[in-house]
């Protein structure tokens, strides 16, 4: 048996148009005095949305450019995701990348990145992450650096986790930078007030 095309459009035609029309009406009851009132102090409790600077906000461009010694511009990273995290990108003006990546930065001027997960700052996760470095890299690779936040390492040559107050900032160099602890320890200050 052959079905016509007009029946099965118009069936699901009319399935479709019943399914949205079968929207809710809004409630007209209200609720009485006392739950109204033991209503509002559970919402007044819910959570607010934290607010947190954008992280070209928490180093500027100009602190960060007197950080690694020569001019830098500032721009949003692509691990931007407010409100869980941010990232800004600090390179020198007009300098470009052409697959060779960080490597080639290394020799066309000052850059850093800072990424900043807003709760990701996880003493477990920060042990982990050690952990993972001593495994494969030299020891001189993983030194914590102490007084730096809650907890810090340097998990590669060129990259830093730092743990405050529940949250997490790596800081990220050009490959082969020099004065990585320092550097880090002077963006760590300037930020640190303004998270």
């Amino acid at each position: 048996m052959q079905t016509k095309p007009a029946i099965v459009l118009s069936l699901l035609l009319g399935t479709l148009v019943s399914a949205g029309c079968s929207k809710q009406e809004p409630s007209t009851t209200t609720g009485t005095p006392a739950a109204t009132a033991e209503a509002a102090p559970a919402a007044a409790a819910a959570p607010a949305q934290a607010q947190h600077a954008s992280a070209c906000d928490l180093v500027t461009a100009s602190e960060m450019s007197a950080i690694l010694g020569g001019t830098v511009q500032a721009s949003a990273g692509g691990n931007e995701r407010p409100p869980a995290a941010t990232e800004c990108i600090y390179q020198s003006p007009g300098a470009t990348t052409t697959g060779s990546g960080l490597d080639e930065l290394a020799s066309s001027g000052p850059y850093a990145e800072i990424e900043v997960d807003w709760g990701g700052g996880d003493p477990v996760v920060l042990d982990t992450s050690a952990g993972l470095a001593n495994g494969a890299a030299t020891m001189d690779a993983a030194d914590p650096l102490k007084g730096l936040g809650d907890r810090a390492y340097k998990v590669t040559a060129d990259q830093v986790f730092i743990s405050t107050h529940g949250n997490l900032m790596m800081i990220r160099f050009a490959r082969r930078a020099e004065d990585v602890n320092a550097k880090a320890r002077r963006i760590f200050e300037a930020a640190q007030p303004r998270m």
